[in-house]
Protein backbone atom coordinates (compact mmCIF):
# COMPACT_ATOMS: atom_id res chain seq x y z
CA UNK A 1 0.00 0.00 0.00
CA UNK A 2 2.80 2.13 0.36
CA UNK A 3 3.76 2.10 -3.54
CA UNK A 4 0.16 2.88 -4.38
CA UNK A 5 0.49 5.67 -1.56
CA UNK A 6 3.51 6.81 -4.10
CA UNK A 7 1.68 6.61 -6.84
CA UNK A 8 2.88 3.47 -8.00
CA UNK A 9 -0.27 1.28 -10.23
CA UNK A 10 -1.01 -1.97 -10.26
CA UNK A 11 -3.02 -4.63 -12.18
CA UNK A 12 -4.34 -7.52 -10.51
CA UNK A 13 -4.82 -10.90 -12.06
CA UNK A 14 -6.79 -13.91 -11.92
CA UNK A 15 -5.75 -16.90 -13.38
CA UNK A 16 -3.62 -14.34 -16.03
CA UNK A 17 -6.59 -12.35 -16.29
CA UNK A 18 -6.76 -8.89 -15.33
CA UNK A 19 -9.55 -8.02 -13.43
CA UNK A 20 -8.98 -4.86 -11.64
CA UNK A 21 -6.75 -2.06 -11.51
CA UNK A 22 -5.15 -0.72 -7.59
CA UNK A 23 -4.37 2.87 -8.22
CA UNK A 24 -3.75 6.02 -5.96
CA UNK A 25 -6.64 8.19 -5.11
CA UNK A 26 -6.43 11.67 -6.73
CA UNK A 27 -5.30 14.24 -3.94
CA UNK A 28 -8.40 16.61 -3.35
CA UNK A 29 -7.82 20.31 -2.41
CA UNK A 30 -8.45 21.69 0.75
CA UNK A 31 -8.01 25.14 -0.63
CA UNK A 32 -10.00 27.00 -3.30
CA UNK A 33 -8.88 30.68 -4.41
CA UNK A 34 -10.82 33.62 -3.93
CA UNK A 35 -10.61 33.39 -7.98
CA UNK A 36 -11.40 30.11 -8.48
CA UNK A 37 -14.55 30.72 -5.68
CA UNK A 38 -15.72 33.58 -8.41
CA UNK A 39 -15.00 31.99 -11.57
CA UNK A 40 -17.14 28.92 -10.44
CA UNK A 41 -19.49 30.95 -8.51
CA UNK A 42 -20.13 32.26 -11.96
CA UNK A 43 -21.54 29.67 -13.38
CA UNK A 44 -24.12 28.79 -10.87
CA UNK A 45 -27.58 29.84 -11.86
CA UNK A 46 -29.03 31.98 -9.72
CA UNK A 47 -32.54 30.68 -8.29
Amino acid sequence: MGAVEGGERYTVTRDGREIAELVPLRQRRTFVSRADFVRVSRLVPST
